[in-house]
């Protein structure tokens, strides 16, 4: 795991994120041209200890933080 965090951050210096599940999606919908737009919150900090959290803590506030975004993105 450090390895591949370690290549992550040397071939992208200021990543902050990483995302790889809907990548496939994506790349599907730009080569048809097809609009898409990926929302997703994150779970945890693969580079700090302690920031795991159960998996129905994590839905609750990720609901939540999707169900603000669209609300915000939809209305400005």
């Amino acid at each position: 795991r450090d390895d591949q965090i370690q290549l992550i951050k040397h071939t992208f210096e200021d990543v902050i994120a990483c995302e790889m599940e809907a990548g496939a999606i994506s790349y599907v919908c730009n080569r048809r041209q097809v609009p898409c737009i990926v929302l997703r919150s994150l779970s945890d900090n693969a580079t700090k200890e302690g920031s795991e959290m159960d998996f129905y803590t994590y839905a609750q506030k990720a609901s939540e933080r999707s169900a603000a975004f669209c609300v915000k993105f939809i209305n400005e």
